[in-house]
């Protein structure tokens, strides 16, 4: 599992602050001319800090040597990495400086400039070492923006990215995700995507003959989830709402899908608890639940999460595994929204007294089915 606070970047044109993007990038580069930017993030600390001034130039037949740092655009986004080793004669590895776990295998083609900063290249012990700095700093001094509200964190954190979450690449599901579906959903079931974000799950799964609905509770990622549907000419349901509050007709749903960690935005167990017994309500007899969460993975994150248990008693969300995530806003402010780090145990107990029984995980899922004791 990525800890929650993983090291990320962006780059930004200066005056006023906002999000480079890689056409533009292009445009300015292909006239040789370098161009002014601003580095937002850590994912390159301390090579390069939160706010510095960057001048990027033109690379267009230059030879990249190891550990130069470049902007490249790997999934379409701008952002600043290093030259870590040569995979081809075409092929590029890119590795930010305190981030052990991304490597960025890219194409000539995407990189975009040099930023003219040449140095040692990042032994792999320095990035753990860098990284587990960063780690420790945020659970001494981080905490989500509105500790009372985390939910809302997290709202304003995909409203705001939204446009991003658009144009970025990722896979759509796994193949084990799909072959559990397959194992427990008949063909044309009726399948609920909680936390459906711009639609990529349900469009794949629509076009696999499964009728969907999809709930968000951020409009702007639910706004382009249906511009996409209607492209790809396919007809879901796309509802803009808090899972929390949303209700389904009883025994009308076959599955519901959980996508990447979105039980982990829920900030109170008794809301978790309950989000579940109503998903209980809404499947049919035999439908299960594809359940997603954030867990806890190793004595390095154990302990940065105690530190920060220990830091945040007695406020709202002080439960052991509360914690945040971080990220840019389009002006290059870094922000942190919410989300809940779990112990295997505590989610299967929340399963249980909601009346599910929990199966293996596999991936980033876990099964569940109800508990007809």
């Amino acid at each position: 599992m990525i800890p929650c606070w993983h090291p990320q970047s962006a780059l930004l044109f200066t005056d006023p602050p906002a999000f480079a993007s890689a056409f533009m990038l292009r445009r300015l580069l292909g006239r040789g001319t370098s161009v002014p930017l601003l580095y937002a993030g850590d994912r390159m600390w301390p090579s390069v800090r939160h706010g510095e001034a960057i001048r990027v130039e033109p690379s267009a037949g230059a030879s990249l040597k190891r550990g130069e740092i470049v902007v490249a655009a790997p999934g379409g986004i701008p952002d600043l990495l290093r030259v870590d080793e040569r995979a081809a004669a075409d092929r590029i590895i890119l590795r930010g400086d305190a981030d052990p776990v991304w490597r960025f295998e890219v194409g000539a083609t995407e990189i975009l400039g040099r930023a003219g900063m040449v140095s040692r290249p990042v032994a792999e012990a320095s990035r753990a070492a860098r990284r587990r700095w960063l780690d420790l700093m945020e659970a001494l001094g981080g905490s989500p923006d509105d500790p009372a509200d985390g939910a809302g964190t997290v709202r304003a954190k995909y409203e705001t990215q939204a446009m991003f979450y658009a144009h970025g690449t990722r896979d759509e599901l796994t193949e084990g995700v799909k072959n559990r579906l397959r194992e427990n959903v008949p063909e044309r079931g009726r399948i609920l995507i909680a936390g459906s974000g711009v639609g990529t799950e349900c469009i794949a799964l629509a076009a696999d003959g499964y009728r969907i609905v999809g709930v968000d509770f951020a409009p702007a990622m639910v706004a382009i989830a249906r511009a996409k549907a209607k492209e790809a000419g396919l007809s879901i349901d796309l509802v803009a709402a808090d899972l929390r509050a949303h209700e389904e007709p009883a025994s009308s749903l076959d599955a519901v899908l959980f996508t990447n960690a979105v039980y982990s935005f829920v900030p109170k167990a008794g809301a978790r608890v309950a989000l579940l017994e109503r998903m209980a309500r809404w499947l049919r007899p035999g439908g299960v639940v594809l359940l997603s969460a954030r867990r806890v993975s190793g004595w390095w994150e154990r302990a940065v999460l105690t530190a920060q248990w220990a830091r945040m008693r007695g406020r709202e969300e002080g439960a052991w595994g509360a914690s945040h995530t971080r990220w840019i806003t389009t002006d290059g402010r870094m922000r942190r929204s919410f989300v809940r780090i779990f112990e295997p145990r505590t989610l299967e107990a929340e399963a249980a007294r909601a009346g599910f029984v929990m199966g293996r995980w596999e991936g980033g899922h876990a099964l569940l089915r109800r508990d007809r004791g």
